[in-house]
């Protein structure tokens, strides 16, 4: 026999078929207007009550879920699509997006959202901190960088009601301890080996800017000859390398688009000593000649027009964009030549400013 609550609250019946005990309450509304009714089951009469007081409770904290039967991957690559790529800069996002692939969702996206657990995050952070993948322990900084992207997509999913509240807060689970990272630089003797070696060529040129500006190679790659006067080179554009994606599969080739520096404090002027000033007038009678050259190259499907328009200082023959792979690949021709160690174009930047702090 069913038992009658008040107005709102639910009902409480046995089913006459398995004797089951149902009880019935009211979750908000649909869409519609229409009450939403939703149901809990117990074989006592005790345990279905709980349940439903249990419920209700959430109801009317706001803490009510619907059930959701969606997965880890599932909501990681929804939460991408949705709330990263539409709003953010290029390497950002491809950033999130290896975090998602390559990390989160080969470990946790399998497990249903709703029963996702601190514990199971917790044997994440520590799998990946002794084996990483490929069997490649990640670094603190890594693991917190892949943290801070899983955390932003559960806070999301708590604010839409998929689930009641984060398993990854701080309280819950504990982040590896940051080490103090060396930061790389070139040293004394080594500086003296690479600088002879250093071409006088477009990637050769766009070398030694990073090195005796401590521009990176997105500043140097969106540099154009209006962001110069003749004693100071002033930071307004970078370019960014952006990858396609075709719902929620990224695409191997990336595009190159300009934009404006990430932070205000990016945006700032550098003096140009006498060496780099012969250095640009170098660069200005290279690009000079491109752009002489690219009237003749209609056969390659190439204008004057397309070789000016993005007013460039370091350029393809055509005056597009250069892929920061070409003059990676020129710097480590350059430390094999002087028997170096290969590293990353960073370096560049971290010599200049350690000259700096030397100085």
């Amino acid at each position: 026999m069913a038992k009658r609550r008040g107005n709102k609250e639910g009902t409480l019946y046995q089913r006459a078929s398995d004797k089951m005990w149902i009880a019935e309450y009211t979750a908000g509304t649909k869409l519609d207007g229409s009450p939403n009714r939703k149901y809990v089951s117990a074989k006592r009469y005790e345990d279905c009550l709980q349940k439903w007081k249990d419920a209700q409770q959430k109801v009317s904290a706001g803490l009510y879920v619907e059930p959701d039967k969606q997965t880890v991957e599932n909501w990681m690559l929804t939460w991408f699509d949705t709330y990263v790529r539409p709003v953010s800069k290029g390497s950002t996002a491809d950033t999130v997006y290896v975090h998602i692939t390559k990390h989160i969702n080969p470990a946790l996206g399998s497990i249903q959202l709703q029963k996702l657990r601190s514990e199971q995050i917790q044997a994440f952070y520590n799998k990946e901190q002794k084996e990483g993948i490929n069997g490649k322990a990640l670094a603190p900084a890594s693991i917190r960088r892949i943290a801070i992207t899983l955390h932003s997509a559960l806070k999301q999913a708590v604010a839409n009601k998929l689930i009641n509240s984060n398993p990854c807060n701080k309280d819950a689970v504990k982040l590896p301890k940051m080490e103090q990272e060396e930061v790389e630089v070139l040293q004394d003797w080594e500086y003296d080996k690479l600088l002879p070696l250093i071409p006088d060529t477009n990637d050769g040129r766009a070398i030694l800017l990073m090195l005796r500006t401590g521009l990176r190679v997105s500043e140097v790659c969106g540099l154009r000859w209006k962001d110069l006067s003749d004693d100071m080179l002033t930071v307004n554009q970078i370019a960014m390398w952006v990858h396609d994606y075709e719902g929620t599969e990224q695409n191997k080739n990336a595009s190159i688009v300009f934009t404006t520096p990430k932070t205000k404090k990016s945006h700032r002027d550098i003096p140009l000593t006498k060496s780099m000033q012969k250095l640009i007038k170098a660069q200005h009678m290279y690009v000079n000649g491109l752009r002489a050259k690219a009237v003749k190259a209609h056969d390659d499907g190439k204008t004057d027009k397309e070789c000016q328009e993005h007013d460039l200082v370091v350029c393809t023959k055509y005056g597009a964009p250069m892929d920061k792979r070409n003059i990676l690949r020129t710097y480590h021709r350059i430390l094999k030549a002087a028997g170096l160690n290969q590293r990353g174009l960073h370096t560049l930047r971290h010599t200049f400013a350690t000259a700096l702090l030397e100085g």
